[in-house]
């Protein structure tokens, strides 16, 4: 039985180390919880995925009540969106977060939106 589980033991160290451990993003729910009547109408966050096998999707909207730049007013749908972790090379001390996001104007400092997120940095292996 001893050898068994040290020759199990060695053959799974072998494995592990002959590929390259990454981490995944998983974002797991978003939500808006205020934001300014003065600047929006509403504003939206939530996460999206189309398949089992699918990558996690971050999806944000909103309606804007003033121009920003040169853009007109209206709706804006951000969709589809995904953090690329292809790069990421930095080791990761925690598995499970919370990011509260703050949206303020830059002149005034006033809050235009609030809201969170919860994520998951899920490990995967790939080949060397």
């Amino acid at each position: 039985m001893i050898i068994r589980i040290c020759l199990l033991t060695t053959l799974l160290f072998n494995y592990i180390h002959t590929r390259r451990l990454t981490a995944v993003l998983v974002p797991e729910r978003g939500n808006v919880t205020s934001w300014s009547d003065k600047y929006l109408y509403y504003a939206r966050g939530y996460v999206t995925r189309t398949s089992r096998k699918s990558p996690y999707y971050i999806n944000v909207e909103g309606k804007i009540k003033h121009t920003w730049g040169n853009n007109v007013t209206g709706e804006y749908h951000l969709l589809n969106m995904t953090i690329p972790m292809d790069e990421f090379k930095y080791t990761i001390p925690f598995e499970r977060f919370r990011l509260d996001l703050e949206i303020t104007h830059t002149d005034t400092k006033e809050s235009m939106a609030t809201g969170y997120g919860y994520g998951r940095f899920k490990p995967a292996y790939t080949d060397n």
